[in-house]
């Protein structure tokens, strides 16, 4: 299924290809030791982006779009919001890479019942000329 709403396109990733979606994997064992021990004074509880995946749009508005829906969801209780876009933002330590980060928890049902309702997890909404720059500074 596939359509638009309000001039942004989606549609499912298999209509797309196969490369349209890179899933991300849980953030590395020996990294998350290395968060909790340097950022987080051993405290693992403080760590919210084991999982995480990042949706990138190519405006500000579908980008806004889809936080409200987001933030709308019955099924989402939001924990937190991190505007980078926010020009009061300092992106220096990421050398001007911004995004919208939100991190996240499933409710009710079936998430509930699996226990799933107490696992946060982050979801990094970001524009596409940011995740480009952010890519050739990775490949230079």
């Amino acid at each position: 299924e596939s359509g638009e709403e309000g001039g942004a396109r989606f549609g499912l990733v298999a209509d797309a290809g196969e490369d349209a979606a890179a899933w991300a994997e849980l953030k590395p064992v020996e990294r998350a030791v290395d968060k909790a021990l340097l950022c987080y004074e051993q405290d693992v509880s403080r760590l919210l982006d084991l999982a995480r995946q990042r949706i990138v749009f190519e405006n500000v508005a579908d980008l806004s779009r889809c936080l409200h829906h987001v933030c709308c969801d019955s099924d989402v209780v939001v924990v937190r919001v991190k505007n980078r876009l926010d020009l009061s933002h300092v992106a220096d330590p990421t050398a001007g890479y911004r995004d919208v980060m939100v991190t996240l928890s499933l409710s009710g049902g079936d998430a509930a019942r699996l226990g799933h309702d107490r696992h946060h997890c982050e979801l990094q909404l970001a524009l596409l000329d940011f995740v480009i720059l952010q890519s050739q500074e990775s490949v230079e």
